[in-house]
């Protein structure tokens, strides 16, 4: 049975903070990046497999292989750092069986009808709605951008930019 280190929603994936603040950090000796069209990419599955540190077995893999895998066995051995591209698939890997118990918002950038909540972390009415669903399923949901940054709740995060959900 593998240990979840982290888990961590960041649109950029494996990248040179990811790697040295949360990896390192954590000491995971593995990640495993669930987004189903990166999975099926054979390119960008290239690219991301060689951003990865040396010595650090890396996988990425589908959310329904996710949810298989966590139900059969827990997603295998070692200390993982899971990363989620977008908070819809963190939300589909989650409600196929993939439970993880708390989910660390990161990294997402601005976009058309987003809101900077904390720092550059930007989200919108919709995802909002997919993290409350997480949240309310046992989820904890959290945004933090780096480890010396205090953790943030998704309920003060909603609270402040999306009350009226």
């Amino acid at each position: 049975m593998a240990e979840i280190a982290l888990v961590r929603l960041d649109s950029r994936l494996i990248h040179g903070q990811v790697c040295t603040a949360w990896l390192n950090g954590t000491q995971a000796n593995r990640i495993i990046v669930v987004d189903d069209s990166t999975a099926k990419d054979k390119f960008l599955s290239q690219i991301l497999l060689m951003a990865a540190p040396k010595g650090i077995k890396t996988e990425i893999m589908t959310s329904d292989t996710a949810a298989k895998e966590w139900k059969e066995n827990q997603i295998g051995t070692g200390k993982i750092l899971l990363l989620f591209k977008s908070v819809e698939m963190a939300h589909c890997a989650y409600f196929k069986g993939f439970d993880y118990p708390e989910i660390q918002i990161g990294g997402i950038g601005g976009g058309k009808n987003k809101k900077a909540v904390v720092g550059a972390i930007s989200i919108n009415e919709s995802e909002c709605k997919l993290l409350q669903e997480l949240n309310d399923a046992g989820c904890n949901v959290y945004f933090q951008i780096l480890p010396h940054n205090g953790k943030t709740s998704y309920q003060e995060v909603k609270n402040k930019f999306f009350a009226d959900i």
